[in-house]
Parts: structure tokens; sequence; C-alpha cells
């Protein structure tokens, strides 16, 4: 079996360094008077080429808490755009939360896929507290959080819920799928118990997107200090490429044990793996992207971290759509690039929608835009202020336990001493690009 580092040497081609250029401003913000006023995360992202648009699906808490849904009702809204920085949100929810459902209280972290012919939406589902009372139980159980809820639309608007999610999972969060040589792969981060290790979780579904395979561990927390407990937020894209097939982009937290109390979250951290097969995974480099200080000792204010987001791929290139805290705690949308300086546009028509190995194209190559159809889509990401992170067994607020904490104030993770915990707004130094 190859090491992580046998692993990194034969992706070296594809594991070529790059910097994040944040772009400036906010793509969407929480609006007063609108559904969306609370907050608005969790943002995936894709290219309609039938409509010429840019398409954002987003997750909101457009209802307060209430005695059976505890951390709000969630539900998850659209916009769109013509060049992929300026966006127009719907004037209503497209999913919302109702009785009796497995989602009856929360539609969160969608991701999204479009196939060419089917739009494809997966979520995390939570519902209400009373789910169970009366003496019945329902197929997926009395746990608030009850999986991955699956929906399906054929104009990208208007969408089929399953009856039961499609997995079921207590503790996770952030599903982000890619349909690859006719096989759905669909990655979620998630525990075996209730606030414990997070893991790397792969599933694959061979009938377009209905049943799923036993998930199975693919990638675990540890290989360094800023990852020491926890991988959350996976956002996964392919391409034809043999020899770097999957490109993951995830979060590491680490986190420090309080004695009487529950773990406080120290740091957060976003890095990048790659992995030929889908299941085998070798992290780019030990050191993250950034480094988010979310605990600093006073008088320092803590950093405010990346809630979510959602990786897409223009050739070689990437954009993060991702949400974040305001001053209020309630989330907004931005967009970090790996193209240098602040960019205007972009070339969406070679965006690829996680199709790959197919007669689809690549967005490497040249498109022929006469015979190329609309084929290609992206997305993934997590909730607003109540629903945040990864797992947590009612959904509540994970705010220092959405992440991980760590003790490596001292050590970098290279073992090259402090490590430095690099402002949100600067560049991510990185190696230059092979």
């Amino acid at each position: 079996m190859l090491t992580p580092l046998a692993l990194l040497a034969l992706l070296t081609p594809s594991a070529s360094a790059v910097e994040l250029t944040i772009h400036e401003g906010w793509l969407l913000e929480p609006v007063p008077g609108t559904y969306y006023e609370n907050g608005i995360g969790s943002p995936t992202v894709t290219y309609d080429r039938a409509h010429d648009q840019w398409v954002m699906f987003f997750e909101t808490r457009y209802a307060a808490a209430d005695a059976q849904c505890a951390d709000g009702h969630w539900g998850i809204g659209r916009a769109v755009s013509a060049n992929g920085l300026n966006w127009t949100v719907d004037n209503n929810l497209l999913l919302e939360p109702q009785p009796g459902t497995y989602a009856s209280c929360q539609y969160a972290h969608p991701t999204i896929l479009f196939d060419g012919t089917t739009w494809h939406l997966w979520f995390k589902a939570q519902q209400r507290n009373d789910a169970c009372d009366g003496g019945v139980t329902p197929p997926w159980g009395c746990l608030a959080i009850t999986g991955v809820g699956y929906a399906t639309s054929t104009d990208g608007v208007t969408f089929t819920v399953t009856d039961e999610p499609v997995l079921q999972f207590s503790f996770f969060g952030f599903p982000t799928v890619a349909l690859v040589d006719g096989v759905f792969r669909m990655y979620v981060a998630a525990s075996g118990a209730a606030r414990s290790r997070f893991e790397l979780f792969q599933s694959v579904s061979t009938d377009n997107g209905q049943t799923w395979s036993n998930p199975e561990v693919v990638l675990s927390p540890g290989f360094a200090p800023w990852v020491e407990d926890e991988i959350y937020n996976p956002s996964i894209t392919c391409r034809d490429d043999q020899a770097l097939r999957f490109t993951l982009w995830a979060g590491g937290r680490d986190k420090e044990l309080e004695v009487g109390g529950p773990p406080t979250l120290k740091t957060a951290g976003l890095g990048r793996a790659f992995s030929t097969d889908g299941s085998r995974w070798a992290w780019d480099e030990a050191s993250p992207f950034i480094l988010w200080n979310v605990d600093p000792e006073p008088p320092a204010l803590p950093d405010k971290d990346w809630r979510h987001w959602d990786s897409v791929r223009i050739g070689d290139d990437y954009l993060l759509f991702f949400s974040q805290f305001n001053d209020a705690n309630k989330n907004r949308i931005g967009l970090a690039y790996t193209y240098a300086g602040q960019q205007t546009s972009f070339d969406e028509r070679h965006i690829s929608n996680r199709v790959c190995g197919t007669n689809i194209w690549d967005t490497g190559g040249t498109i022929d835009t006469d015979t190329v159809v609309d084929t290609d889509t992206d997305g993934p990401a997590e909730t607003d202020d109540s629903d945040t992170d990864t797992d947590t067994e009612v959904g509540k607020d994970d705010t220092k336990d959405d992440g991980k904490d760590c003790n490596c104030a001292t050590t970098s993770p290279r073992g090259l001493g402090p490590v430095l915990l690099l402002p949100l707004l600067a560049l991510v130094r990185r190696r230059r690009r092979a």
C-alpha cells in the first residue's frame, strides 16, 4: 500500500502550488426584510450553458428557533449571475422544510451537480424534535440530523425531494459529489460518534444517485497540527487527466481538551489533497493555504474563519466561493481564486461541473461551441449562525465546535518554528506554479 508521501510523488504533475487571491467586496450579504436577512451561506455554484448564466444555491435561516426546531428553520435559496461576480437572488426559497418529512427543520449544506439533463441537489437534513412522538418511528429514525437528502430537477428551479434520505448519517456535514466514469462519488465529513474525530467518508452510486454503498473512511485527520482532529467541508472537483483525477479542497481543525468541559476550537485551516482513484488521498503540503486563529490569547481578537466553501475548476485554476460571518455573526458570501490579482470576468464556458470520464469535454481543452451540449456544473458547502459546521447532534451553533482547535502555536506544520496565523484578507504564500 502506498504511503501518503509515495502517493503524493505520483501526483506531482498536478500538485502544483498556487496563491489564493481574495476578491474585493462581498458577492452576497444579508438584506433586512428578505428571507435571507439572518445570513446567506454555504454556497454551491455552477454554470448553466443552456441559459448562459451562473447559478448559485445557498442556505439561510429564514425563521427563528422554536420548541421543535431548536436551531431554527433553514431553507435553500437560489441566485443567478451573468459573470460569477454580480448576483441576483430569487424572491422566494427554492426548498423549505415541510412537516412530517426528514427535513422538517432544515435543508442545509447544499451541493449541486448538473449532468446535462438532470440537476442533482444533495443536502444535509434535520427534522423536528417530536418526530417520534406518538410511538411511531419514521424510516430514518428519531435523531435530529437525519442524513443526506436528495432532490432532482429538470430546470434547476422546481425540485422533487426523495421520501427518505439517500444516506443516513447522524453526525456529519458538507456532502460533495462528482460523477466520474458514470459513477457518482459522494464525500462527507462525518464522525462515528458525536463530537469526536471527523474523517472523510466516501460512498458511491451506480444508479444515478438513488442508492449508495456503505460509506468508508478514505482520509483521516492527524497528518499535521492544523488538521489534528477534524476534516471538514470537503469540496471535490474532477478532471479527465488520469494522473490527477480528483482534487479536494478541505478544512482542518485543531481542538484543545478543556478540563470539565467540551473541547475548545483553537485553529481552523484550508488545505488541498489529490487522488487518482478517489479512495487514496495525499495532501498537497503539510501547511494549509490559510490558517485562522479562532481562539487567541487576549487581547487579540479571533480571526473570522470561512464557514463553508465550494470549489469550481476552470482549466488549471480554481474559484472558491465561501461564506464567512460578519460582525453580527451572520453569514455572507465571498470569493477567492487562484488567479493572480483581482478578476472582472471568468472563462465560464470552461467550468468543470464535476462530470468527468464521459463524452463531456474537460475544462482544459478547446471547446467547439457548435457541438457542445449543456452538460456541466459545479457545487458543495454548510450553514450560517446556528448550523455552521460538520456535525453537531442537534445542529446547534458550533462556532467553537465547528472546527478544531489545536495546541500548535509553538510548532509549525513543517516543524520550522512558530505558526504564522495569516490574516484573512492577505494573499496566502505558496510555491510557484509548476
